[in-house]
This record gives structure tokens, C-alpha cells and sequence, in this order.
């Protein structure tokens, strides 16, 4: 059981602890700028290192309990400050959260945990440094004058499909989904392109002292830990003169120092989206491809000396409008594997949007689909759905006219132009954050009704 570092007792007599309610509250709530700033104004009370500081503000922002709790408690209170009667903190940071909103109503308590980063978390960061370290034995070196492309699977080669050709990609480890990896490696070999196995040099001695670190010191120390490894990493491509460096990396907390020591050297260190939402607050690149114009906004507050440009979408086979004349109609549910994720709230969501949509009943000649997610195992969902087919490739489904159902998805962009979208929004649940253009919202009250009023409006429906 995780130890509570908030409680918030509401008029009504309840009292709920941080964890309880982001069981209940989509991630969305930690995509506000509200939560970034909160957890800027923690990492700027502690750390008085410059070259510390931006990396730990990015653990704050993506990997802090804590921080996530007081956003959670943050969101509900201003939604209805009426409902909040108060929010119970440890003494040692509620000063700086009397500072961030002093019109909260809070109340110290000191039996709550007021560690900022958990052990287990300095644990699966030294876990993970031995794993880059067993990639490195394996790496060839930098080529001087060749391009360098990181890399972790296939997704890289629709970003930088023409700089693969000529550069040397150098793969990372990817924990996620190794069978997804080594699908990727096997194609990189097919297509003869030019790769090897690398790793961040993390400083093994460190990791140690990172482990047995307590309180505020373990989060610097995993900051420190962190921002050594890519100050490394520069210096090695640097030194070997090779560049520029293409990346899809702002989900990296250490990659701001990265990216500020090649700004020193005059190398382009080039970043396109790794997907439709907002990962560290604090980057330092030469370049962004993004997504959308909120992308733009948000990396652009920490780093105006980058240039941005919009990314280039896949827009594959699903981009060319099928013929209305085959009679087909199919109904797709982006899946997006959030139990796999670790995200509860999305993860209901999107189990019961499947459920639904494997129950209801439509015309004969509109097939029901649900796409899964690379990281996912479709056995999974094919073992739990009757009247669904599971497609793990997108040329697996008979298109016709399309209605595509997601809750937050990169492929939104994909399949722009290949049908109509609806995408599910609820209290906590904003896809506006990260989604622009034309598309419908649902919900799971809605859900069957949208469905069922896009057959009709399309004309989907055979006549007798």
C-alpha cells in the first residue's frame, strides 16, 4: 500500500487520500500547466544547482507521487472550492504550497509521507542505467561527419524516414515491449540501414549513493543522476564529430542537459513528438517537429531559442477516402493498452468502451473492430471480445466508411481524412489539450448513441 501524502476532506464529511483520487482522475489532470508549475515551484525550493534544476523539475513533473497527489487535490478544489473544507500535507512542503495557491485551505499533518520521489523509483532508474550499460558493451562507435538518429522501434523510421538513409541509427533500450524491439532491428536489417546497440553512459558508481538516498536528497540525486548521463552523452557524439543528433526523446528527463551541452558545441539536436501530449516541461533542442499548436506553446515557454515546425503525420493507406459505393461501414476503437500503462482511470474507460462495443448490436454489413496498441497482446482482448475483431495492423480491417472512437491517441492525426472521429471527453478527460481539427465528443453514456446516429447520417444502414 502507498503510503498517503494527501488527504482532502471535503464538506460532506468525506475524507480521500492523493492516490484515491487519481484512481479516479484521467492523467489529464497532469497535463495542465497548473502541474507543471507546481512542480517548478518545489524543484526551484530545493535545488540550487542550475544545471540540476531543469532535469529535476522534469522528475517532479513525471515522476512524483506526491506532486501528482497535490495536483489531483489542486484540480478538485478548483472545480468547487465550496466542496474542499481542507487539504492535510506534510509540514515540510506546505510552505511552498501555501506560497503556490494561498487560498487553499491547508492543514499540516505529520504522520503523511513527504517524500518527493519513492526508493522504488531510484530502484527502476538504477535498473535501468544497468540496462543502458549492456547495450553500450554491445554499441560500435560514433561515425565522424554521419548523422546520428536515437531510436527505440519502428516508429522511428515514420519520423525520420529520410534520415535513417544516411545517418547511423543507434538503438536504445525499449523495456516496454522487447518482441516490439526486435521486430524493429529486424527491419532496420532488412532495409540495410546503418545501427547499433547503444546506451546512455550512466555512472554506475552513483547508483549506489541513489539507492540509499532519503527525503529531498533522493530526488536530486536521481536529477544529478540523470543529468550526468546526457552531459556524457553529448560529449561523446561531440567529441567524435559526428551530428546532427534526431531524437524523439522530450519524454527524457535528462535530455534538456543533452540538449543545453550541444547548444555550447553548435550541434543541431533535432526533436520530433513523441506523441500528442506534453512530456518534460524543460527541453533545450534545436529543433521541434510537433504535433499540435499546443506542443508548440508548452515546449516553446521553457526554450524560445527553438525552432518549430509542424511533424509530418504518417497518413498512411487510411488517408485516401474509401468508395461510398462498397456498402461497408466499419466502427473502430483505437485501443491504447492504459492498464499496461498504469493509468486506472483511462484504463476503465477504455475496457468499458470495448464492452459496449462488443454488445452493440448494429447492421449486418457494419463490422466492429478494435485496433491494439503495438505494446499490447492481442490475445488478450481476443479472449474477452465475441463480437469484435481484434486488428493489430491497420490493412487487417475492411474499411468502407469509418468511424473511429478514441479516448487520446497520436493516431487521431493518422486518420485525418479517412473517416469521421469521435474522441471521449468527460470531467477530467480534456482531449482539447491535445487534440485540434474537427471530431465529436462521447462519453460512456453516449457512446451507443453516437454510433448508432452515425450509421443512420451516413447512410450506413442497408435498406430492405
Amino acid at each position: 500500500m502507498t503510503a498517503r501524502s494527501v488527504i482532502v476532506r471535503f464538506a460532506d464529511g468525506r475524507s480521500v487520500d492523493g492516490w484515491s483520487l487519481r484512481e479516479e482522475l484521467s492523467a489529464d489532470v497532469f497535463q495542465r500547466q497548473a502541474h507543471y508549475d507546481l512542480a517548478g515551484a518545489y524543484a526551484q525550493a530545493i535545488c540550487t544547482s542550475p544545471g540540476v534544476e531543469p532535469v529535476l523539475h522534469n522528475l517532479l513533473a513525471l515522476k512524483s507521487p506526491l506532486i501528482r497527489d497535490v495536483s489531483a487535490a489542486l484540480f478538485v478544489f478548483e472545480r468547487d472550492p465550496e466542496a474542499v473544507t481542507e487539504l492535510q500535507v506534510a509540514p515540510n512542503i506546505s510552505a511552498v504550497l501555501r506560497r503556490f495557491r494561498p487560498q487553499m485551505p491547508i492543514v499540516e499533518n505529520q504522520s503523511l509521507n513527504a517524500e518527493l520521489v519513492s526508493r522504488r523509483a531510484a530502484l527502476t532508474t538504477a535498473a535501468k542505467a544497468i540496462a543502458h550499460r549492456l547495450y553500450r558493451m554491445r554499441r560500435r562507435p560514433y561515425v565522424g561527419g554521419k548523422a546520428v538518429v536515437r531510436a527505440w522501434v519502428e516508429v522511428t523510421l515514420k519520423m525520420y524516414a529520410r534520415e535513417v538513409k544516411n545517418a547511423q541509427v543507434r538503438v536504445f533500450p525499449f523495456p516496454l515491449n522487447r518482441h516490439r524491439q526486435k521486430e524493429f532491428l529486424d527491419e532496420l536489417r532488412r532495409q540495410r540501414i546503418d545501427w547499433t546497440r547503444d546506451g546512455l553512459p550512466y555512472r554506475l558508481s552513483s547508483a549506489a549513493g541513489l539507492i540509499a538516498a532519503g527525503g529531498n536528497d533522493r530526488a536530486l540525486a536521481m536529477a544529478k543522476f540523470e543529468r550526468d548521463a546526457f552531459v556524457d552523452f553529448a560529449s561523446e557524439v561531440v567529441r567524435s564529430g559526428a551530428g546532427p543528433v534526431f531524437t524523439s526523446d522530450e519524454f527524457e528527463l535528462g535530455a534538456v542537459a543533452a540538449g543545453q551541452a550541444f547548444r555550447v558545441a553548435g550541434l543541431h539536436y533535432v526533436n520530433s513528438a513523441h506523441g500528442v501530449g506534453f512530456y518534460c516541461p524543460r527541453t533545450a533542442y534545436s529543433h521541434f517537429r510537433y504535433l499540435t499548436a499546443s506542443q508548440r506553446e508548452f515546449y516553446g515557454r521553457s526554450s524560445p531559442e527553438t525552432q518549430f515546425v509542424p511533424r509530418q503525420t504518417a497518413n498512411f493507406v487510411l488517408a485516401e477516402p474509401p468508395s461510398p459505393t462498397n456498402g461497408r461501414a466499419s466502427v473502430v476503437f483505437v485501443h491504447q493498452d492504459f492498464r499496461g500503462a498504469g493509468l486506472p482511470a483511462e484504463a476503465d474507460v477504455e475496457e468499458q468502451i470495448m464492452e459496449r462495443l462488443d454488445a452493440l448490436k448494429l447492421p449486418a454489413h457494419v463490422s466492429k473492430y478494435v485496433k491494439v496498441h503495438p505494446n499490447a497482446n492481442p490475445q488478450h482482448l481476443s479472449g474477452r471480445l465475441r463480437d469484435c475483431s481484434v486488428a493489430t495492423e491497420w490493412n487487417h480491417i475492411e474499411f468502407g466508411r469509418c468511424l473511429f472512437l478514441m479516448i487520446n491517441s497520436t493516431a487521431f492525426y493518422d486518420l485525418i481524412g479517412a473517416g469521421d472521429i469521435a474522441v471521449f471527453k468527460d470531467v477530467s478527460f480534456s482531449p482539447e489539450l491535445y487534440l485540434e481539427g474537427e471530431y465529436q465528443h462521447f462519453d460512456l453514456q453516449t457512446l451507443a448513441p453516437t454510433i448508432e446516429g452515425w450509421v443512420k447520417s451516413h447512410g450506413a444502414a442497408r435498406r430492405e
